[in-house]
Parts: structure tokens; sequence; C-alpha cells
């Protein structure tokens, strides 16, 4: 089997809604929960009582489509509302993930990470140091897994520049271009603009 570290704030973690697509049933997709591997239902994440669906599902089942003769499970690790110095290498997000993926490599074979996050470093300047801190991000966690060429995938965000519930002049421009030179500049990096179905 092979399996997928998922990371990240609400936009991998999920916020759509349950009813407004239909729902991906896949005997070849799994979760890990409670540490077993388990059939995958949605919200695949339970970090919030508003958890719903990301993008991880959809992801899942492209993949097995184009593997018809594998199991891909999914490593839910993401948390919403954080920032990404939420996840230092030194921050308990981080080392949690890699606890999970260390545990799920017991079973599987680790062949990603999908990373999607960064609303909350799109004002106030943040965005400045982001591309830095995720690459110190994807730096520490190919090493602490032990695998230096492992594949990460970054997820764009929306364009944005206004007021979005209470955070003013909410620019993801700015963070959807540090992901964009991270793609280009680390090797088995990937950036993906467009999820197959709403994020949040």
């Amino acid at each position: 089997m092979k399996s997928i570290l998922l990371v990240g704030q609400s936009n991998m973690a999920g916020r759509g809604f349950i009813t407004d697509v239909e729902p991906i049933i896949n005997e070849h997709i799994k979760v890990l929960k409670n540490g077993r591997w388990q059939f995958m239902e949605e919200p695949i994440h339970q970090d919030r009582a508003v958890a719903g669906i990301g993008p991880a599902a959809s992801f899942a089942q492209l993949w097995v489509d184009e593997h018809p003769n594998e199991t891909l499970g999914l490593i839910p690790c993401a948390d919403g509302g954080t920032s990404i110095d939420d996840w230092a290498p030194d921050q308990i997000l981080t080392r949690h993930a890699i606890s999970e993926a260390q545990f799920a490599m017991e079973t599987s074979e680790l062949i990603g990470v999908l990373w999607h996050q960064g609303e909350n470093d799109s004002n106030n300047d943040k965005y400045q140091n982001y591309q830095e801190k995720l690459q110190q991000f994807i730096a520490h966690m190919r090493h602490a897994l032990d695998q230096p060429d492992l594949p990460v995938i970054l997820g764009g965000a929306r364009r944005l520049f206004r007021t979005i519930w209470f955070r003013p002049k909410c620019n993801t421009i700015p963070r959807n271009q540090s992901n964009y030179t991270i793609s280009e500049q680390l090797r088995s990096t990937l950036l993906f603009r467009n999820w197959t179905r709403l994020t949040f």
C-alpha cells in the first residue's frame, strides 16, 4: 500500500459542505485513524467541528484511477487556522505529522506530501518570510523521514486582495508566488493550482 501525508491548515483539512458534492466511496482509499487503516469517509480530518470536504479525497480518487492495482492511504495531519510558524520544525504539529508518517511507513510506502496552507500568512506582511519558512519545513520533513526526494505538492490559494471574514487585506498573490518559486527551485516539488473539488 502507498500513503500520502496531508498537512496544512483548513484549506487541506476541508471546510466544504458535505451535502454539496457526491461522496467518494472507494475500497482502495483508506485513512489512518486510531493507528489503523480504515475505509475513507469524509470529513477526513476531525480538527474542528466544521470540518468538511477538502482536496484529499479527490486527489486520492484520481491517483487510484491511475493506479488501479494499488491502495492509497491518507494520513490526516492538517489543522485549521494555523500559520507557517505553527509548522516550524520544533512545533507540535510538525512533530505529530512526522510521528504519524513514520507510523504509517510501518505498513505502507510513503510516496508524497500534500501541503495546502498560507491564508493566515497572507496579511500584515507575514508573507515576506513565507518562502524561507516553507522551504525549511520541506527540508525538515524530508530529513526526518529519511527521504531526500520525497515529492511535495503545494496547493495554490484563491487570488484574494480584500477583506475576508475578520482578516483585512488578505492578499494571497505573494504567497502563491512563493509556492511557485519553491516548486521551480526545489527538486520533487510541484505547485497545483486547481483542486478538483471545493476545498472550503
